[in-house]
C-alpha cells in the first residue's frame, strides 16, 4: 500500500518554503515559454512575413491594374484605325496573295519570278526565299518590293551576273499580327 501521508506532509512543507514558489515559477516559465510562447512567436513572425508579401502583391496588382486601364484606354483610342493596319500587316500571313503582289512588282522591274520557297509561319513572321531572272534594273526591283503595301523586310540580296542575264536571290520576311 502507498502511504499518502508522507507525500501530503511534504507538499505542506513545500507550500511554506520560499524556494517552492521560485521553482514553481521557474518551471511554469520554462514550460509555457518553450511549449507555448516560442512557437507562438514563430507563428506570429511567419504571419507578419506573409502579410508583407501580400501587401507587396497587392501593390504590384494595383500597378498592373492601372497599366491595364491605361492600355484599355489606348486601345479604345486606336480601335477605329485598326482596319487600316490590315493592309500593311494582316491578321493572317496570306503568303499566296503576297506572292501574287510580289510577282507584279518583280515583273514591272523587268525581271521574272523563277522560284519561291516559303517557310512556315513562326511568331507571326514568314520567311521567303525568292529567285528572279531578267535584264531589269536591280534598284528599281528593290524599290518596288519596298513600296509594296505589305510590310516586307529584305534580309539579303545576292546578285549573279552571267552573260548579261542577272539572277538574284532574295531573302524576305513578311509579317502578320
Amino acid at each position: 500500500m502507498i502511504n499518502f501521508g508522507n507525500t501530503l506532509r511534504y507538499f505542506k512543507f513545500l507550500d511554506k518554503s520560499p524556494f517552492f514558489y521560485f521553482y514553481s515559477l521557474l518551471f511554469c516559465i520554462l514550460f509555457f515559454g518553450l511549449l507555448g510562447i516560442v512557437p507562438l512567436g514563430f507563428s506570429i513572425n511567419k504571419k507578419v512575413s506573409i502579410s508583407k508579401e501580400l501587401d507587396s502583391a497587392i501593390t504590384a496588382f494595383s500597378l498592373k491594374e492601372q497599366s491595364l486601364i491605361s492600355a484599355r484606354e489606348d486601345y479604345n483610342i486606336i480601335k477605329p484605325y485598326i482596319s487600316y493596319l490590315d493592309v500593311f500587316m494582316p491578321e493572317e500571313s496570306n503568303a499566296e496573295d503576297y506572292i501574287l503582289n510580289l510577282n507584279g512588282a518583280i515583273s514591272s522591274s523587268g525581271f521574272f519570278l523563277r522560284r519561291v520557297a516559303v517557310s512556315k509561319e513562326v511568331d507571326n513572321t514568314v520567311d521567303m526565299g525568292i529567285s528572279v531572272d531578267g535584264y531589269g534594273d536591280v534598284a528599281d526591283l528593290l524599290k518596288n518590293v519596298e513600296m509594296m503595301k505589305r510590310t516586307t523586310r529584305i534580309n539579303s540580296v545576292v546578285i549573279n551576273d552571267s552573260k548579261g542575264n542577272e539572277r538574284m536571290e532574295l531573302r524576305l520576311q513578311i509579317f502578320s499580327r
